[in-house]
């Protein structure tokens, strides 16, 4: 983020909230249902939603509350946890709950057959744990810094005993299915063209027996695998549907369940059920399908944001969950016919209590409000075969923020929303590359960044972007190279923004 003082500007009020909505589907044909609870959370975040199909009751994880929230399938709050830092990734196995604790680096484990959810530590130790699945009678969790290479980490639960898988994954995304329980897929997510792996996790070390990457899976946030273990389906920004893969190959088989701008979210139901969640702007369409058919039989369109692993379905398919962010706290609502929770009216459940923040090292009224959404939207471009004599380039694209100050009275009047190119490494004889976002085309010489290019945008929207690598010789171009699309969504207030000192244009 960047600090501007300037002497006029207006004042804006962009926080988010987090909604997490429950349709009684009622089996896959059934209408929307009927208008029914709304419960807030709070600010809290969101990590990601399970499901605790032999109770009936719905976990929900708030990284910036640091809090597991339990509910009942009619979207009413039981219980919330608090002092679980960072709060992520997590998985069902039995009758325990795990949860990676992202900021603490640990996992807990919490019993669901006790009287209360109190946690024990089941490893320590853990560079930023976030994704968390069972498979082959351990734990998988990534490991890394956010939005970047990540290792991929397995934990015997009972002897607290960890592996490293060897390689590497770019913001990796771990996938499992019940019925191949000797089997891990990794999807690399941001990337462009996509990329999903699949391990043999029986085998020691684990052995990567498939591996796919197209440019029909652009910047995969979500993935899912069917209940017989065969189906692989990626939430990806491109193309607007939802591309099934063979599980064995990971090739495409065919079979495309249809979607729009842009998929952001998957979920399937042991009873062979999809659930899918497609965002544009702060409106969000969900949809069912019956694996292996491309009909929907059930849609709702709802006025809020359903952000990656937004989506849960029972294991009867009778019950789809969603959290969606649509203004200033978290909320689970059930909502009506049409999907449109009406915030305006007082909520019938209570609000859970605060939940005490991790110490930090330092704080002053000047930072920015609490992240919603604890990472900031980004595209990664990368070649995986660079050829011989064609410009290229590897780099990160980042959205950012300029923080308007009142010169007279110090105050903060707003901000200005821009994109920019960071992690700039040219090949191949590159010198330059050329921008397109949000309007409008740059261009910047080869240099590491932060790089603006863009102009100023609005936030909630998604912009296409596009970069292409260049060579330049007395001020011409004498050879086009690779190019690189995709889409970012540009947020708000409620985006973890990174204070820095400046950003230089492009030229």
């Amino acid at each position: 983020m960047i600090r501007r003082v300037i002497t006029r500007g207006c004042r804006r009020s962009l926080l988010a909230r987090v909604a997490v909505l429950t349709f009684v589907i009622a089996g896959a044909l059934a209408p929307a249902p009927a208008f029914g609870n709304i419960t807030k959370l709070g600010r809290a975040g969101f990590g990601t939603i399970v499901l605790d199909d032999a109770r009936q009751h719905v976990f929900v994880t708030g990284p910036t509350a640091n809090a597991v929230y339990e509910l009942d399938y009619s979207g009413n709050l039981l219980a919330t946890t608090s002092n679980v830092y960072g709060a992520w990734g997590m998985t069902i196995n039995g009758n325990y709950l795990y949860v990676a604790e992202s900021t603490a680096g640990a996992i807990a484990r919490f019993d669901l057959a006790g009287a209360t959810m109190t946690p024990s530590t089941v490893t320590t130790g853990l560079n930023n744990p976030r994704w968390l699945v069972m498979t082959g009678g351990r734990l998988w969790t990534t490991t890394g810094s956010s939005f970047g290479w990540d290792n991929i980490v397995s934990i015997d639960p009972t002897t607290d005993s960890t592996s490293t898988l060897s390689e590497t994954y770019y913001g990796a995304d771990l996938a499992v299915s019940p019925g191949d329980p000797s089997t891990l897929f990794v999807a690399e997510d941001g990337l462009s063209p996509g990329s999903v792996y699949r391990f043999d996790v029986s085998a020691s070390p684990p052995t990567e027996v498939a591996h796919s990457s197209s440019n029909e899976q652009e910047n995969i946030g979500d993935l899912v695998v069917s209940p017989d273990g065969t189906r692989v389906i990626p939430a990806s920004g491109y193309p607007y549907l939802f591309q099934e893969l063979s599980a064995s190959t990971l090739e495409p088989d065919g079979l495309r369940y249809p979607g729009s701008a842009y998929p952001t979210a998957v979920a399937v139901s042991g009873s062979g059920l999809l659930a899918t969640a497609t965002r544009g702007g702060r409106e969000s369409i969900l949809r069912t399908y019956p694996l292996g058919s491309p009909s929907a039989t059930f849609t709702a369109t709802c006025n809020l944001e359903v952000p990656p692993h937004g989506l849960a379905l029972s294991a009867d398919g009778s019950s789809l969950f969603a959290i969606g962010f649509a203004g200033e706290e978290t909320v689970l609502t059930t909502p009506g016919s049409g999907c449109s929770p009406r915030l305006s009216e007082p909520p019938p459940t209570t609000t859970p209590p605060t939940t005490p923040q991790m110490p930090s090292s330092s704080s002053n009224g000047s930072q920015p409000p609490p992240n919603l959404s604890p990472e900031l939207p980004h595209l990664q471009f990368s070649p995986r075969t660079p050829r011989a004599g064609r410009p290229d380039a590897s780099l990160e694209i980042n959205a950012f923020r300029e923080e308007l100050v009142s010169r007279l009275t110090h105050a903060p009047l707003g901000y200005r929303y821009f994109f920019a190119a960071r992690r700039i490494h040219c090949l191949n004889g590159a010198t330059h590359l050329i921008f397109t976002a949000g309007g409008a085309r740059r261009t910047t010489s080869c240099r590491p960044g932060p790089i603006l290019i863009s102009g100023e945008v609005a936030v909630h929207r998604t912009y296409a972007i596009r970069v292409q690598a260049i060579r330049v010789h007395k001020l011409r171009i004498v050879k086009r190279g690779a190019s690189y699309s995709g889409q970012l969504y540009m947020p708000g207030s409620e985006a973890s923004w990174t204070r820095v000192a400046q950003v230089p244009p492009s030229i």
